[in-house]
């Protein structure tokens, strides 16, 4: 009976590290993977990619106009719509492609092996799919800027980031529901076809 009780004990303990450590790793509300884990990959991989001169691109998308979910429908429609979109975006990535929840509707997707390229065509894809429905039944869209380790010239997955989150302003200052992945001042700039 001792050995039965103890094997209980430790069989709920075990449960409950393993769900310590899932609360760390993901988001609690949509289930992807939560900040502080994307961090740490995000440095690995660009680690990775320094050291065998590979290309890892990183984009950073941001849901437009998501406060006036919150504000018009309630936190729960806002919950609703991060679901769905995390669902949509979850379902579509390609493999080895990482979805992190950034930080309230903002959202980082790390693409390692993928050039800028590559990058823009994946998003272009996941922007012409859609994100799923505001709950007045219009299209949620989003603001996205990509950046790229060898073609950005970046130094650390910081640089990275900032690049990916001030090519997303950009994209929001310029009309929303964009996909850049160069300054607009440049004269490269990326895609754009709004395809409505």
């Amino acid at each position: 009976m001792i050995t039965g009780v103890s094997t209980l004990a430790g069989m709920s303990q075990l449960a409950f590290m393993i769900a310590l450590v899932r609360q760390a790793i993901r988001d609690p509300l949509t289930g992807v993977f939560s900040r502080s884990s994307g961090e740490e990959v995000l440095e690995l991989q660009f680690t990775i990619a320094s050291r065998s001169n590979a290309a890892l691109s990183v984009a950073f998308i941001d849901l437009d106009h998501f406060k006036n979910i919150n504000d018009k429908f309630g936190h729960e429609a806002g919950d609703k719509a991060l679901l769905d979109m995390t669902d949509i975006v979850s379902h579509n990535l390609r493999r080895g492609d990482m979805l992190t929840r950034w930080g309230g509707e903002e959202f980082v997707l790390i693409m390692p092996n993928t050039d800028l390229m590559q990058a823009q065509a994946a998003l272009l894809r996941l922007r012409g799919m859609g994100f799923g429905l505001r709950p007045d039944g219009t299209p949620l869209t989003a603001s996205i800027g990509i950046a790229e380790r060898s073609a950005d010239l970046a130094t650390d997955w910081k640089t990275l980031i900032d690049l990916a989150d001030q090519r997303m302003y950009h994209a929001k200052q310029s009309g929303r529901d964009q996909v850049l992945s160069t300054h607009p001042a440049q004269t490269n700039i990326c895609t754009d076809p709004i395809m409505q």
